[in-house]
């Protein structure tokens, strides 16, 4: 009886959200954003600093070429909350005269510098010193960084030049990236649809060419939703490894322990070197990274979907394009591809919600009171209804929802956490140090604006897995046919062996085309 009462309440809420989408005229990237025109944009990470390094290209120029692609881009995207061009500009013509010197003396200091001169997005909930930390929370427009978090501070040591900030959900909580402060983000594969979130600013101004690679964190999704939704690469690393200092919100001790932090990128290729770059020197923390994989001597693991009734369907382009990719593995790598069946997945999202409760944490109703007492989410929700609230609905939702959840130390909260822990168990036990799964990110394609709600069931795709730990690559290997949508895959093994999960994503990468441009793109001759 209550399967047939989910089943119904998810049936109706899809409808809703389908009749939206049918509404709604599509606004295809590939028809109103701007043409890709300058050969730099579609460089690599990697291509970038050895071009750089080389004297082939000017680091001013590699800086002038993202920010005039932001220009032309965003104001249709709203993905960039702030920008430093000034400071960038600056840095860049350093590093060229740094470099033109080091050149004609055969010197050897920047150029052993593995991110030279490339510039990056970071998400607003990073400090970078001289700019804003917001996380789209009115209460903290103008607090401007004196410091550099941790991340950003690896990055610039090994000399990468942070270029804008941008947008994510209010306080980072939600899979889509809108907010009272900066506004709604749009995805540039079809601007009425979403881009994911929480890193969902990152994605969509990687993926219309604004930077080549973003800072990305996630504790339910929010590297994977905006990396599936934008055609990107998303990498969350084994969690602990990176050191997460100046990251905001805050979380508590328990819970910062599901917080994963990882690169967002257009290209495969550059995963190994940005996990690098992220953990500074804590590389020794993922000892494995450099090692070899032979995808022939891997044991993969796939579900199509989890087996229940409680969230929206997988797509049927989503599903074939998982049976096209075993079928790669298989026959083109001779991987051993295996289809399971794990039980209790489909109740992912219940799982996640009481485990997360069942931690030490800091309640919401505090967090949207600016940790000075507590919010009643019901007057705010209230005020929202006619529009006196600075909250974003998604927020005030999240806050009714941790209030109202059952007690997770009672009979069946209890039950939904020993199920949590028996699908982590099997599955590690399952990968070992040889395995992969591959899983959906989420059950469709980016979906309209306005619908996520709706579809909040959804988020268990990706929420279980923060709880284990264990490092995941999101992967696109698709466009839907008739919206040109992007959508991928997460590729996950057991701790500490990332290095496993990124030779599968540069497989993918090598077979199924990888990121795919939202824009047209036609370059300039020379």
């Amino acid at each position: 009886m209550l399967d047939s009462v989910t089943t119904f309440v998810r049936y109706v809420l899809d409808s809703i959200a389908s009749g939206v989408t049918k509404l709604v005229p599509a606004k295809c990237g590939l028809i109103v954003l701007p043409p890709i025109k300058d050969p730099i944009i579609l460089l690599s990470a990697q291509q970038l600093a050895e071009k750089i390094k080389s004297g082939e290209i000017k680091c001013v120029d590699v800086v002038k070429a993202y920010k005039q692609r932001i220009e032309e881009c965003d104001p249709l995207v709203n993905a960039v909350v702030e920008t430093r061009y000034k400071e960038a500009l600056e840095e860049a013509q350093t590093i060229d005269e740094t470099i033109a010197k080091e050149l004609a003396t055969g010197e050897k200091n920047l150029s052993n510098l593995p991110l030279l001169g490339v510039p990056f997005a970071a998400k607003d909930c990073l400090q970078v010193k001289g700019m804003q930390l917001t996380a789209g929370f009115v209460p903290r427009k103008g607090c401007i960084q004196s410091e550099d978090a941790a991340l950003i501070s690896n990055l610039r040591k090994l000399g990468s030049i942070p270029l804008v900030m941008t947008n994510v959900p209010e306080l980072a909580v939600w899979y889509d990236s809108a907010n009272m402060l900066y506004g709604r983000t749009n995805n540039p594969y079809d601007l009425t649809r979403i881009p994911g979130g929480s890193s969902g600013g990152v994605a969509a101004c990687v993926s219309y060419g604004g930077s080549p690679f973003g800072t990305g964190s996630d504790i339910a999704g929010s590297i994977r939703f905006p990396s599936h939704f934008c055609g990107l690469f998303g990498h969350l690393i084994t969690q602990k490894a990176v050191n997460i200092d100046g990251h905001w919100p805050p979380f508590s001790t328990e819970q910062s322990e599901c917080l994963s932090i990882g690169p967002i990128c257009r290209y495969a290729t550059d995963l190994t070197l940005l996990v690098k770059s992220f953990l500074g020197d804590q590389a020794e923390k993922i000892p494995k990274l450099d090692h070899p994989v032979d995808l022939s001597k891997l044991k993969i693991f796939y579900m199509e979907d989890n087996g229940g009734s409680s969230s929206t369907p997988v797509h049927p382009e989503i599903k074939e394009g998982i049976r096209k990719l075993m079928k790669c593995l298989s026959d083109d790598y001779h991987a051993n591809v295996t289809k399971i069946n794990i039980p209790h997945m489909d109740q992912a999202f219940d799982i996640f919600l009481n485990t997360m409760k069942d931690k030490p944490h800091i309640p919401h109703t505090q967090k949207i009171a600016n940790f000075d007492g507590h919010k009643n989410p019901w007057l705010e929700l209230v005020k929202k209804m006619v529009g006196a609230s600075d909250h974003t609905l998604p927020v005030i939702i999240v806050s009714i929802l941790e209030t109202c959840l059952g007690d997770p130390k009672s009979e069946s909260g209890r039950e939904l956490i020993r199920r949590g822990e028996i699908i982590q168990e099997k599955l590690f036990s399952m990968l070992g140090d040889d395995g992969i799964f591959i899983y959906p990110a989420f059950p469709e394609p980016a979906i309209n604006h306005y619908t996520s709600i709706l579809k909040f069931q959804n988020i268990g795709y990706s929420s279980l897995f923060s709880l284990m730990g264990n490092p995941i690559t999101t992967c696109p290997i698709g466009l839907s046919k008739n919206e040109h949508l992007p959508f991928g895959v997460q590729v996950m093994a057991s701790p500490f062996n990332d290095h496993l999960t990124i030779a599968v994503a540069r497989a993918i990468e090598e077979k199924l085309g990888g990121w795919k441009p939202p824009s047209r793109v036609e370059l300039k001759s020379n």
